[in-house]
């Protein structure tokens, strides 16, 4: 047979008819499936705060430290970014003094305490503080974006004999206040710790703890007016990134032509078949 005749025999199969070469997407549930088994795409957003001496972690989401019969300033927040998992301190220093220049200075871990106390009161609506380490100390709260009311979540213990300060890791409430220290397992060295952030959270406060009678169980007071000196601290937050409009769309046109590639490669194949088989029905091309 020669080879027009052949051609013609070929074309009366109506391959491209038939579907063999039709390009095709995935179908719906390999799509679902690739885009749930999509890896989250986590990142790091590093930066850094000051902490003033006079910074009253419990007047956190106040318009005024007055509001819980306290004084001092307002502590400074880090905004936390959406899908933010955890945050972490990588560095944490300077001092500050209790009351007036003259007296000690101390820095963000402070010293040990021989007892334990705690510091707070049942109408301030972030929680108690409980430690056993004595000055000033930098210390955490997360917070929605309302103002804090109400009775506050129970108090966790740092002293010595509950939680402590060498943790690795805490997953605090939301409005319950927490031990940041220096970061660090150990005091100025160790492993950084991590801070997961509650549901909710859009706000980390940052302040310092005093109060009027540190050997006493007490209120805050009016202890931090006269405080001098700061902290610096920096942070890394991880984040999970959810995927922008036009990756999902760079996604799916990648599944798309993966799919379309795998059709087209299936399609070449059985038409490889056909045309083996025909040939072998035309001696004469043989």
């Amino acid at each position: 047979m020669n080879r027009k005749k052949l051609h013609a025999k070929l074309a009366s199969l109506n391959i491209h008819e038939r579907g063999l070469m039709k390009p095709t997407l995935l179908h719906p549930p390999i799509l679902a499936i690739a885009l749930i088994s999509a890896p989250a795409m986590a990142s790091a957003i590093s930066g850094s705060a000051t902490v003033a001496g006079t910074a009253n972690i419990f007047a956190a989401g106040q318009t005024s430290p007055s509001v819980i019969n306290s004084d001092g300033s307002l502590p400074p927040f880090i905004a936390l970014s959406s899908g933010a998992t955890s945050i972490s301190f990588p560095s944490g220093t300077g001092t500050v003094h209790i009351g007036d220049p003259g007296n000690p200075a101390y820095g963000p871990e402070s010293p040990n305490f021989t007892t334990a106390f705690f510091i707070g009161d049942s109408t301030i609506p972030v929680s108690d503080i409980r430690i056993d380490r004595t000055g000033t100390s930098l210390w955490g709260v997360f917070l929605d974006d309302s103002t804090p009311t109400g009775s506050h979540p129970v108090s966790l213990d740092f002293s010595s004999g509950g939680l402590g300060i060498a943790f690795t890791s805490l997953s605090p409430l939301l409005r319950q206040t927490f031990f940041v220290g220096d970061g660090l397992t150990g005091t100025g060295s160790g492993d950084q710790q991590t801070f997961f952030v509650p549901d909710g959270a859009t706000r980390l406060y940052l302040g310092v703890l005093d109060a009027m009678t540190v050997n006493a169980n007490a209120g805050p007071g009016n202890a931090y007016f006269n405080n001098t000196g700061a902290f610096n601290v920096g942070y890394d937050m991880t984040v999970n990134a959810v995927p922008e409009p036009e990756t999902w769309a760079m996604l799916l046109a990648g599944l798309g032509l993966m799919g379309w590639r795998a059709q087209r490669r299936r399609a070449l194949l059985r038409v490889h078949g056909l045309l083996e088989n025909r040939a072998d029905s035309f001696p004469a091309f043989q």
